[in-house]
């Protein structure tokens, strides 16, 4: 937490929003310590994964178990500091059930598609195209990312008589 503090406060200029994007904690608690001293900026955290129950923090159940009040004692902090907070879908269920008071502050997407910025070209040969690339590459582990999102997409396109091609590329226990 110390040094991701100390590289946000080297910066000369006035940083107005801060979004942590890691799995690790560590950048939500550095963000809410340097809104504490700089109020005027926004900390909108950015959550791929449950860091109370994430298989990847937590080796063994029973490590889990003896972390969780913990953990989301940080969690309950990171949602009094942020001004918004943008979360996964798979976690839905989570903040429900735990955050039911904080739902409102909270924004569920889908993990962001980043490409290479095309040129006005190739952009109208895409518009043309009669059929699109669906790629879902990631883990798809039962007790963390529901994969319903993404196949409900995949369902309406298939309802409207799309032609698109579905590409997986996943690790889990599904």
């Amino acid at each position: 937490t110390i040094q991701y503090f100390n590289t946000l406060d080297s910066i000369d200029d006035k940083i107005d929003m801060i979004v942590p994007t890691c799995l690790f904690f560590e950048g939500i608690l550095a963000g809410i310590k340097y809104k504490k001293q700089h109020p005027d900026t926004k900390l909108v955290p950015y959550i791929f994964d449950n860091f109370t129950t994430g298989f990847t923090l937590h080796k063994t159940r029973l490590n889990a178990k003896l972390k969780k009040k913990n953990h989301q004692k940080l969690e309950s902090i990171m949602f009094l500091h942020s001004d918004h907070v943008i979360a996964m879908h798979s976690l839905k269920k989570y903040y429900n059930k735990y955050f039911n008071n904080c739902l409102d502050n909270i924004t569920f997407i889908e993990h962001p598609l980043l490409v290479k910025a095309k040129s006005n070209k190739e952009r109208n040969k895409l518009e043309l195209s009669s059929s699109i690339n669906m790629i879902y590459a990631g883990g798809l582990s039962r007790n963390n990312v529901d994969p319903r999102y993404f196949l409900r997409i995949i369902d309406l396109l298939n309802k409207v008589d799309f032609n698109f091609n579905a590409f997986f590329y996943i690790v889990g226990s599904y």
